[in-house]
């Protein structure tokens, strides 16, 4: 019976050999593959980027529409690396309050009118664009309808759903270049040398 050959010995170019054949199969230097939950990192970034974010201001009447608090956030990230390509994949879905000030003169002044907006985005849907919904609380009555037709439009492509839209854009394509990576790798190689 015949021995089969190492890759090595009959390779014609043998400077493709990139890794030493190893019998543990390891991930040399983790060149491979690597893969990083970044599901933490996409909540604390999206609190960062969202919280008191100016949807809509009318320097007239002095309306302003602003998120105040992220309300709910389930789903999951990773970034991936395959031989020094970064990717990502995710599945998250989210809620954010709104609500409205209305006075020039005392900013923390706020109105009976508020709702959520509702965010769902996933790497393999649409494109990887995010679904935006906004509602207004019952309480809100006609007011809420009417903040709702300026913000979201007939369309779903109102101004306020469109600046929320850019910061998600911008958000999505951090995540894609790989998140918090580098930073991540800093922290570990500071652990791995003593550091704090």
């Amino acid at each position: 019976m015949m021995s089969s050959p190492d890759f090595a010995s009959t390779s014609a170019n043998k400077s493709v050999v990139l890794v030493e054949s190893r019998k543990d199969a390891h991930n040399v230097n983790q060149w491979h593959w690597t893969d990083r939950d970044c599901t933490a990192w996409c909540k604390s970034r999206l609190r960062q980027l969202l919280l008191d974010l100016v949807l809509y201001h009318d320097e007239k009447t002095g309306i302003r529409i602003s998120i105040p608090r992220l309300r709910k956030f389930k789903g999951e990230a990773m970034v991936l690396n395959r031989r020094g390509r970064l990717g990502a994949i995710w599945e998250i879905e989210f809620t954010v309050e709104w609500e409205v000030k209305e006075s020039l003169t005392d900013p923390n002044s706020t109105s009976n009118i508020a709702g959520l907006i509702r965010v769902k985005t996933a790497h393999d849907e649409n494109n990887g664009d995010p679904t935006i919904k906004m509602t207004a609380l019952a309480s809100s009555g006609l007011a809420g309808e009417k903040i709702i037709e300026a913000c979201a439009g007939p369309d779903g492509g109102g101004c306020g759903v469109e600046r929320l839209r850019r910061e998600l854009t911008g958000f999505l394509d951090e995540l894609k270049a790989g998140a918090d990576w580098k930073k991540s790798d800093a922290a570990i190689g500071s652990r791995e040398s003593g550091g704090t």
